[in-house]
C-alpha cells in the first residue's frame, strides 16, 4: 500500500516492500558513511515517487532501495546506474503516482540519487542500501529531481529498518525536512 503527501505543488508517494521500476545496472556508484548504531536485522525494500508541478515543468523521479543489515564498521551506498542517458527509451513501468517511466537509472540521474542519499544526516544502522529500481520522465527527469527522491528515501528508511508502519504523518514529516533543508 502506498502512502501520499505532499506541499505546495510538490507530491510524493512511498511504498514499503515493493520495487516497481526494477532494472539491470551497467555500472554502480559507491559511497562509504558513518553508520550509528549496531546492524539492523533483514532487508527492507523503500520506493519513493517525487512529483513537482513549477510552472509548466513537472520533475518526476521514482527510486527504489534495499536496506540489509550486515556487520562491519560503515554503512555502504550503491547506487547501480544504466550508463548514458538514451533519449525516447519507452516508458514501461508505473510507479504509486501512476505515470509511466522509463526503468533505468543514466548515470546524471545516479549521481542525483547518490547526492541525496549521502548528504541526509538521517541516522542508519550498519548495512548496505542499494539502489537497482528507478524510473524517470524523458523530458522532466534531472539530476535535481532524484537528488530531492533519494533525500526522502533516506529520511524515511529508518521506519522499516525498525519494524514500523509508514504512514502518511511519516511522510509528510519527511517532505517538510527535506523543504527546511533547501532541498525542494
Amino acid at each position: 500500500m502506498s502512502v501520499v503527501a505532499g506541499i505546495d505543488g510538490w507530491v510524493v508517494a512511498a511504498v514499503t516492500g515493493e520495487q516497481p521500476c526494477g532494472y539491470a545496472p551497467t555500472d554502480w556508484l559507491r559511497a562509504e558513511l558513518p553508520a550509528s548504531g549496531e546492524a539492523a536485522g533483514g532487508g527492507v525494500s523503500i520506493t519513493v515517487e517525487t512529483r513537482l508541478h513549477a510552472g509548466g515543468m513537472m520533475p518526476w523521479a521514482l527510486l527504489g532501495a534495499r536496506f540489509e543489515g550486515s556487520m562491519g564498521e560503515i554503512l555502504q551506498v550503491e547506487v547501480g546506474h544504466t550508463a548514458d542517458w538514451k533519449p525516447g527509451a519507452e516508458p514501461s513501468c508505473q510507479g504509486p503516482l501512476g505515470r509511466p517511466l522509463v526503468p533505468a537509472l543514466p548515470l546524471e540521474l545516479a549521481r542525483g540519487a547518490v547526492a541525496g542519499l549521502t548528504t541526509c544526516d538521517e541516522p542508519l544502522p550498519l548495512g548496505r542500501v542499494t539502489v537497482a529500481a528507478a524510473g524517470y520522465d524523458d523530458v522532466d527527469s534531472s539530476f535535481h529531481s532524484f537528488d530531492q527522491a533519494a533525500y526522502i528515501l533516506r529520511l524515511l528508511l529508518p521506519i522499516p529498518i525498525r519494524g514500523d508502519t509508514l504512514t502518511k504523518a511519516a511522510l509528510q514529516a519527511a517532505i517538510e525536512r527535506c523543504a527546511s533543508a533547501g532541498r525542494y
